[in-house]
This record gives C-alpha cells, structure tokens and sequence, in this order.
C-alpha cells in the first residue's frame, strides 16, 4: 500500500500559488473544487486551512462539503455567507 499526498496554497481567486498535480476552478463565490492529476484508489482525507493575511481575516472559516477519489470541494465563508478566500490544503490517501 503506497500513500501518496497532494498539498496547495490557493489563491482567493482560485489560482495556484504553490503545490502540483492539481488544478483548482472556482465555482461560484467562496467555492472551490480541486481536482487530482491522478485519482486516489481509496477515498483520501482532506484538511484545509483559510490563507490570508492575519489582518484580512475577519471571521472566514472553510468546509470541505465533497471529497471524491479525483477532487474535494470546499466553502470558504463567513457565518452567512460565502465569501473568496484562499486556502492552503492537504490531502492524504492510497496510489
């Protein structure tokens, strides 16, 4: 069983600052679907982090709400609502 891990940093716009075997497109505001080069054989985990500066905050959380074995889609908001945002991420799986 070999584990591979794919990681990013993502701009609020969806552009990829840094990572590889990956691309990132923004669905709507807040929303962002990444998808693997590659699929996982095996359902993988995910874990994402909100990107910004420390003043630029104000509040916004993410949510991965889909995770497949060729991409993850996630929600970057404030409490009612969506908003832009970059993210890092990582994720961990089976080849």
């Amino acid at each position: 069983m070999a584990i591979r891990q794919i990681y990013g940093t993502i701009g609020h716009g969806s552009e990829i600052i840094s990572g590889e075997g990956f691309s990132c497109e923004k669905l709507q505001s807040g929303v962002y679907m990444v998808r693997f080069e590659k699929p996982f054989s095996k359902l993988p985990s995910a874990v994402c982090t909100v990107f910004q500066p420390p003043w630029n905050n104000n509040g916004i959380s993410i949510k991965i709400f889909d995770i497949t074995l060729d991409s993850f889609t996630c929600i970057t908001s404030k409490v009612d609502h969506p908003v832009d945002s970059g993210f890092t991420f990582i994720v961990t799986g089976e080849e």
